[in-house]
């Protein structure tokens, strides 16, 4: 094939791969709005009930804390205290329950953090301003992903019978929809390779393939994995670990993009800027997976077959 031909080619994958992601990144907006509208509605009022439930636990232990204050004031402790102190302890006795209370809500909160339940201001009213939705349009949007890439971390999964029957079906087309798309990518990375291939003279295909592989590397683990390492504050190995499992499509679901104990979240443009790069990574990450995964497959293909000859011969 010339090199001319080549790069038609190139240029024909090229604009079939852009409509079909075009298609399935519509495929996944008008997705996530409809999945927004059956499930916030039965988030937000499952989470009001849950935040009134931590509040009125929260105030029984406060009222726990003030009592067993009260009852070392009245104990002997309190009794052998020269009459100075006594008065500075009934002085400030507000002020020492205030700081009660707040050891209260932060120890209700750590809790709270700890079985993986929201964190919620026990002051505020009852509504959901202070608790953070998972099916507001952004994670919507992620399920939708990670619904037609079949990665499906499981940590936002619909509750209501319309969610679950919509997701059997949506899947039923987003995922052939998104496995032709990977399709295309795939022989788009294949048609790069050959272009960049017949560059070089046969003596020096040895070193396009070392260079393929080092881009193969750079592009699927050590780029992804640095930038992992800063945003999800995960050491290189764990990176390593989430990679890998989110490309081979496994998704086990113990470590999930984002992490809802981050001290400093994300603002709504950032998280959508980090859900549109995740959704541009899985589909070129993916694509590049499957080339890797193939070549593989015919090597050990290949060394079967003297040991396949043997046993049938």
């Amino acid at each position: 094939m010339s090199y001319k031909s080549s790069t038609r080619s190139i240029c024909a994958r090229s604009i079939s791969s852009i409509s079909l992601f075009v298609l399935c990144s519509g495929y996944l907006v008008i997705g996530a709005f409809t999945f927004m509208v059956l499930e916030l509605p039965n988030e937000e009022e499952g989470l009001i009930q849950e935040k009134n439930f931590v509040i009125n636990q929260t105030n029984k232990l406060m009222e726990l804390a003030g009592d067993s204050f009260r009852g070392i004031l009245c104990s002997d402790l309190y009794s052998s205290l020269g009459e100075n102190l006594k008065k500075s302890c009934d002085a400030n006795d507000s002020l020492i329950q205030d700081q009660l209370h707040d050891a209260a809500r932060h120890l209700m909160k750590e809790l709270l953090l700890e079985v993986g339940v929201n964190s919620y201001d026990i002051t505020a009213t009852n509504d959901t301003d202070d608790i953070k939705l998972n099916w507001e349009f952004l994670g919507a949007f992620y399920f939708t992903m990670t619904t037609v890439t079949t990665i499906g971390y499981g940590n936002i999964t619909p509750k209501t019978f319309a969610g679950k029957i919509l997701t059997i079906f949506y899947s039923l087309v987003g995922i052939p929809l998104t496995l032709c798309l990977l399709a295309l990518l795939s022989e788009f990375h294949q048609l790069i390779f050959r272009y960049i291939e017949r560059m070089f003279s046969k003596p020096k295909k040895y070193l396009t393939f070392a260079i393929g592989i080092l881009l193969y590397v750079c592009l699927l683990l050590v780029i992804p994995t640095i930038f992992v390492m800063i945003q999800m504050r995960m050491d290189w190995y764990t990176s390593v670990y989430f990679i890998v499992v989110s490309l081979t499509t496994i998704g086990y679901g113990d470590i999930y993009p984002g992490d809802p104990t981050d001290p400093e979240p994300l603002t709504d443009f950032w998280k959508a800027f980090y859900y549109i790069c995740l959704w541009l990574y899985a589909l070129f990450g993916l694509s590049l997976f499957a080339n890797f995964i193939s070549t593989v497959q015919l090597q050990i293909q290949k060394l079967y077959e003297p040991i396949q000859s043997l046993v049938w011969h």
